[in-house]
């Protein structure tokens, strides 16, 4: 500011002469209405002025010295503010003003709990950020200035991705839904077996199907039929999210191995009522465990892929009674029907109770899921003492086939790959000075 000091009739008084200003404020936006952005000077009185009205138009803002800017094509233009400001002539202040496209995401705006789903951004190189992170995160957290994004959902509920570029932004709402848990059931299935293979799911409500129909169906169930050898993946559906499983079927006239069925009741007073949750164990001529299985809800159990020889089919509880527990397996004798009954009058001696692989207990905040397992196993626990835990898995003949330690925090979660061995029922404890945990863990693969 220049000030000139005059004096009239003994007084003084200041005159301004104002000189303009740079103009100040962001210098890019995006193309639409709804990315205006307002710049300034530090002189009054002036206008604004765009060198081409078809990049980007300005408007003087109700402010005195601001100018609303909106992006109408991407481009570059000419921002001109012009005032005399009480001078003797017009000064006039420029900038560079860029105009980009419209931020733009591409992608699935609903995705399954687990699942890892590519995004693009447009226009190139833009940020990602996505909240909340407890739901989804980017799979490249550190170098996040990319065209392209590829986002993991690591639990359920809605997510907001966000991809900025040039000072605009565009949101992409995703929501994510819940995966079902995994399908239950054998990965060989052979046509004409009087065991009709059953295929399960704990999570309620989804739709079976197959990827290919002219090898095997499934009904609404979870019942396969087969009608021709090969491989086919089990489809269940829940909510939009898949689970899927490989099964291979075969025929009898490649004879792969047998199957065992049979049915546990208890003729307690008198009342047949099935036993469901128990343990049966195949034994072979030299008394080895070779196979084991438990019942379901109406007792019965079924055993697969069994090879050619004789052996003896038994629960694992004293006090059943069948006519003979003895089978031949073979290429001429595929199938073989085992039922046992408790009769309470000879001995009446109870089984131990035993807990269903379906729902381990939690003991102590443990929890061991999934029960049963293809082979990859979660071990969760809460309000725990800071320590170490020892993980010992047995087989049914009390060997030790695997062993680990993890460390334990108050809460938190640790896995276990368990896929090298072999599918049957096997014990798992988890002990450290707080925690003794003792569960039966089945690997159905």
């Amino acid at each position: 500011m220049k000030k000139i000091l005059l004096a009239l009739f003994g007084a003084s008084m200041t005159l301004a002469s104002y000189a303009i200003g740079p103009i100040t404020g962001p210098t890019s936006t995006c193309v639409g209405g709804g990315w205006k952005v307002t710049v300034s000077d530090v002189s009054t009185g002036g206008t604004y002025k765009s060198s081409n009205p078809l990049v980007a138009t300005v408007t003087d803002g109700v402010v005195p010295g601001t100018g609303v800017i909106t992006g109408v094509a991407p481009g570059y233009c000419t921002i001109t503010y012009s005032c005399a400001c009480g001078g003797p002539s017009v000064e006039t202040a420029t900038m560079t003003f860029i105009v980009n496209d419209e931020p733009t995401i591409t992608g699935p705006g609903t995705v399954c709990d687990g699942g890892v789903y590519h995004y693009k951004g447009y226009p190139n190189d833009g940020q990602w950020t996505v909240s909340p992170t407890t739901i989804a995160q980017d799979v490249d957290p550190v170098f996040k200035f990319t065209t392209n994004a590829y986002i993991k959902f690591i639990s359920t509920g809605a997510v907001d991705i966000r991809y900025t570029i040039g000072g605009c932004y565009a949101v992409k709402a995703v929501t994510s839904n819940p995966s079902p848990m995994c399908i239950y059931g054998p990965s060989t299935v052979k046509c004409g077996c009087s065991c009709p293979e059953t295929y399960t799911c704990t999570s309620p409500g989804g739709v079976w199907s197959s990827s290919d129909p002219s090898i095997a169906d499934i009904s609404s169930s979870g019942v396969v039929s087969c009608h021709k050898e090969g491989c086919v993946d089990i489809i269940y559906t829940l909510g939009g999210c898949p689970a899927k499983k490989k099964i291979m079927v075969t025929t009898h006239d490649h004879h792969h191995g047998s199957c065992i069925s049979g049915n546990l009741c208890n003729n307690s007073h008198g009342s047949v009522s099935p036993e469901s949750d128990m343990e049966v164990n195949f034994i072979d001529a030299g008394g080895n465990i070779v196979m084991s299985t438990i019942t379901d809800a109406s007792g019965n159990y079924s055993l697969t892929d069994i090879p050619d020889g004789t052996y003896t089919v038994s629960p694992a509880q004293d006090g059943y009674s069948t006519t003979t527990s003895e089978v031949n397996i073979s290429a001429t004798n595929l199938t073989a029907i085992v039922n046992f009954l408790k009769n309470t009058n000879s001995g009446r001696i109870s089984p131990t109770s035993v807990a269903g692989v379906h729902s381990v207990a939690s003991t102590q905040g443990i929890t061991v899921f999934p029960n049963p397992t293809s082979g990859n196993v979660n071990i969760k626990w809460e309000n725990q003492s800071n320590d170490n835990a020892a993980i010992v898995v047995t087989d049914v003949t009390g060997q030790t086939v695997y062993t680990s330690t993890i460390a334990i925090t108050q809460a938190g979660q640790a896995a276990l790959d368990l896929n090298n061995l072999r599918s049957g029922l096997y014990l798992i404890s988890v002990k450290s000075a707080n925690i003794s945990y003792n569960g039966r863990l089945l690997i159905s693969k």
